[in-house]
């Protein structure tokens, strides 16, 4: 199966939403025995779909505050923040769920196109600063 874009979107939907459940499933066990704790969202899933887009195409630059940044980089600060965070547990947000929803979606793009990984390498090989 050779990725074209075009009828290959429908496994975004697939993607998405078995980061719904898979993402926050970290999260249920570290916290299950906490009866005061409360996580809602989408969060996890929207990150899956962001990072399987980041593992075809990381050289597409995204807006982060404002700052263009390719698509690879911001991936690589993001996984580092989220990770941080989720072990800092402050600040009422699901660092978790963003942390395994981004894993899911590497995950789940690699098992669907798995030439995905050599040509991604590929791709940030070429990238240079200027």
């Amino acid at each position: 199966m050779a990725y074209t874009g075009g009828d290959y979107g429908w496994y975004y939907y697939g993607i998405y939403l078995a980061a719904l459940v898979i993402s926050d499933i970290p999260t249920y066990l570290k916290h299950k025995h906490s009866s005061g704790y409360n996580a809602l969202g989408a969060s996890g899933a929207v990150s899956a779909v962001v990072f399987a887009c980041v593992l075809i195409n990381p050289l597409s630059m995204l807006l982060f505050f404002f700052i263009p940044m390719p698509a690879f980089i911001f991936g690589f600060a993001y996984l580092f923040y989220s990770y941080y965070l989720s072990n800092k547990a402050q600040g009422g947000v699901n660092h978790d769920a963003h942390f395994y929803g981004a894993l899911c979606g590497i995950l789940a793009i690699i098992a669907i196109y798995p030439p995905v990984v050599p040509k991604f390498f590929e791709q940030i090989s070429s990238w240079s600063v200027f």
